[in-house]
């Protein structure tokens, strides 16, 4: 498969897209003016952009000051709009051609699982020469740069510093010390000297990277093996054997255990936090924060030491990873976009200084900038691992394959826990690792085709077509989907091609994936019973969240003429049923939709609930069209754009 083909994944599905708008008239864009290189009837942001402005979409992801980065750029450049798309699937809308103007993601897969050709190479770029050379490195793919890493935050050893001033206990400075520590700590029988938590694979990672820096991943040899690693061309047998043995050593100290695998985080912060009964845990520099919110009034003052990975000078590190990577659309390299391109790249120079970090970094979150001469915080937490900063010893969190944890990882994650139990050995996890390393390789993946799409859809007509998908699975009156959301609805766009069920998409290869996630309750489509008055009101008022501000439903069974730009409460300018007939406010109507999407007050009864998969009811209404699908060309959802809130 290729991408020229635009061939579609579906991993859960319900879809994380590109939803590009366009305006109103007079001071405002003009929806005919096609300012976002979209069709006009995409609804992108639910408040009117002024048309004096130069309009960037900002594609950008979760754990990241999205509004700070918004505000910090428009103020640097008042003559820019900044307009935030939120966690898109940039690989798609590369593909589509229809991606966000500047980049924003939490990982780098992100960027990597794209077409190459999709972003700005900024190698050349001035600005670029401001990075550390570690934080660069962990960017590069094949000696380009298509995007510099954000603002880090940093994770080492938390400590609880009252326990070890009552207790005469010395912070360590070395992997000996460490263990001798632990032991002393842990021979009390009243307080677990380090309590890890292995319930997720990234703690597992921590363990490996944090204690097997020094022979494993430090240095230019090292970073060339993990180069060589995702090429196929090197092994983990014959490289991890030493950060696999300081594990042995601690395991046989009894520092971590089998039983960590199933402590949960929250479980292990409230020992560490409030009950004080362990001394140490693996945490981020927002430990502080951490231990005012869970101390429940009983808060210990805390530090922060390194890991430790030898005895030697040099041999501790700290882990960091940035919170969000950063590049730009290719398509702004076009012919008319001149000025646009350079508006671009002045911002992403500014960004690149250590005005434009501080700029970035919410003071209440201190992140560590990648952007040389940055004023790092001045907390006095940070004082005791400024060395360990200053010297470079942070490591950024090595990727085996493509910018993204994998089967990989998930191989060492489970052979470690038995490792753990005394049941495998060294080597046999590592090879675990090289087997599943290999099989991402060879490409072997069970593709299903579902069927084709004619055309492009926007991101409304695929809200519309689930919709309809949820209406008939259910055979109910009305259906109805929620966009411009990933959590509970649809934020993505089905592009024309093959469209491919992958169930274990591996983060890597050439076809496209639409994902649908819902909240984590009630993930079923159910049919509930509505009066036409809640029906109206589920219509008109639209929870919004911080992360997605523009959500809006779209319907099955309905016409609705709507009004993006109108404000809250009144962009519902008309609704009826589908033969135009009126919508009742005492009569009881049946609606299949998404359950966590709708308020409990608004639901006379669940009905029915079922258990099929997004992509199964996805799939069933793809068969029932004949395998080919196409947007809705009638009016059954009008957008006006005439109507404007003061």
């Amino acid at each position: 498969m290729s991408f020229d083909k635009c061939i579609v994944r579906l991993s859960a599905l319900m879809l994380t897209a590109a939803l590009l708008l366009t305006g109103c008239t007079g001071k405002y864009a003009s929806p005919k003016k096609q300012r976002f290189g979209t069709a006009s009837n995409e609804v992108l942001t639910l408040y009117p952009i002024p048309e004096d402005k130069m309009v960037f979409t900002m594609r950008t992801g979760d754990s990241m000051d999205k509004e700070l980065i918004k505000a910090a750029i428009e103020a640097k450049f008042p003559e820019v709009e900044i307009v935030i798309v939120h966690n898109t699937p940039m690989r798609l809308d590369a593909v589509g051609g229809a991606m966000q103007d500047i980049l924003l993601s939490n990982e780098p897969y992100e960027f990597r699982e794209a077409p190459p050709d999709s972003f700005i190479d900024l190698s050349g770029e001035n600005f670029v020469s401001n990075y550390n050379l570690s934080a660069l490195n962990s960017c590069s793919m094949d000696g380009k740069l298509y995007y510099l890493p954000g603002p880090s935050s940093i994770t080492g050893i938390v400590y609880d510093k009252e326990l070890f001033a009552e207790n005469g206990w010395e912070v360590p400075t070395s992997l000996d010390e460490f263990i001798a520590l632990c032991q002393t700590i842990d021979a009390s029988g009243d307080i677990r000297a380090f309590q890890p938590t292995i319930r997720y694979k990234v703690s597992a990672k921590q363990l490996l990277v944090g204690f097997g820096y020094r022979d494993c991943f430090a240095g230019v040899d090292n970073y060339q093996w993990l180069e060589d690693y995702g090429q196929g061309t090197s092994t983990m047998v014959g490289q991890m054997e030493p950060g696999m043995e300081t594990l042995q050593r601690l395991l046989d100290a009894g520092i971590w255990t089998t039983g960590d695998y199933d402590v949960e985080p929250k479980d292990r912060t409230y020992k560490m936090y409030r009950d004080h009964t362990c001394a140490m845990i693996i945490e981020a520099q927002m430990a502080p924060l951490y231990a005012k919110q869970y101390g429940e009034g009983n808060e210990h003052a805390i530090g922060m030491m390194p890991f430790y990975s030898g005895n030697e000078p040099g041999s501790d590190c700290l882990l960091a990873d940035p919170c969000f990577f950063i590049g730009l659309n290719a398509k702004l390299k076009e012919k008319g976009n001149e000025e646009r391109l350079q508006k671009a790249l002045d911002i992403l120079a500014y960004i690149s200084t250590p005005e434009g970090q501080l700029a970035i970094i919410n003071p209440e979150t201190p992140l560590i900038s990648n952007v040389i001469d940055t004023p790092s915080s001045q907390s006095a937490f940070l004082e005791e691992i400024r060395q360990t900063i200053d010297e470079g010893r942070v490591i950024y969190t090595p990727y085996y394959l493509n910018g993204v944890n994998t089967a990989i990882d998930t191989a060492f994650y489970d052979q470690l826990r038995v490792f753990s139990e005394g049941k495998a050995s060294i080597e046999d996890v590592l090879s675990a690792c090289d087997a599943a390393r290999d099989e991402l390789l060879s490409g072997k993946e069970q593709d299903n085709l579902i069927g084709k799409a004619e055309k492009d859809f926007t991101l409304l007509e695929t809200s519309l077509y689930l919709a309809d998908a949820f209406r008939e699975r259910a055979g109910a009156q009305i259906g109805l989907s929620l966009a411009n959301i990933r959590t509970q609805g649809c934020n993505t766009k089905i592009y024309s091609g093959d469209i491919y069920d992958d169930n274990q998409f591996k983060g890597f290869g050439q076809c496209l994936t639409l994902d649908y996630t819902v909240g984590k309750d009630k993930q079923t489509l159910t049919k509930v019973s509505m009066t036409g008055q809640a029906l109206l009101n589920a219509l008109g008022n639209i929870k919004q969240t911080d992360s997605y501000p523009n959500c809006y439903m779209t319907a099955s069974g309905l016409k609705i003429e709507f009004a993006p730009w109108a404000g809250e409460g009144n962009r519902i300018i008309s609704v009826k049923l589908a033969d135009g007939s009126e919508i009742k406010p005492d009569e009881v109507y049946s609606v299949a939709v998404w359950h966590s999407v709708l308020d409990e007050e608004n639901i006379l009864s669940v009905d029915e609930t079922y258990t099929d998969s997004i992509l199964e009811i996805f799939s069933q209404k793809v068969q029932k069209d004949g395998g080919t699908i196409r947007p809705f060309d009638d009016d059954r959802f009008i957008l006006n754009w005439d109507i404007v809130a003061e």
